[in-house]
C-alpha cells in the first residue's frame, strides 16, 4: 500500500519512460523518486527519512 503522499500510478507512467532501463537487482527509482519528493515537499532531514 503506498502513502498518500507517494506517486500514484498516473504520476509514475508519466516519469518513468524519462528515467534509465532498471536492470534486474537495480534501485527501485519509485520508491528513489518517492524519496526525493518527501524530503523536498515536506523540508525533511534525510535521515529523518522512513525506512519505506
Amino acid at each position: 500500500m503506498n502513502d498518500p503522499g507517494d506517486l500514484d500510478d498516473q504520476e509514475w507512467d508519466a516519469i518513468r519512460a524519462r528515467l534509465p532501463r532498471r536492470v534486474p537487482g537495480g534501485p527501485d527509482y519509485r520508491t528513489i523518486v518517492n524519496g526525493i519528493l518527501w524530503q523536498q515537499t515536506g523540508g525533511h532531514r534525510w535521515h529523518d527519512l522512513p525506512a519505506r
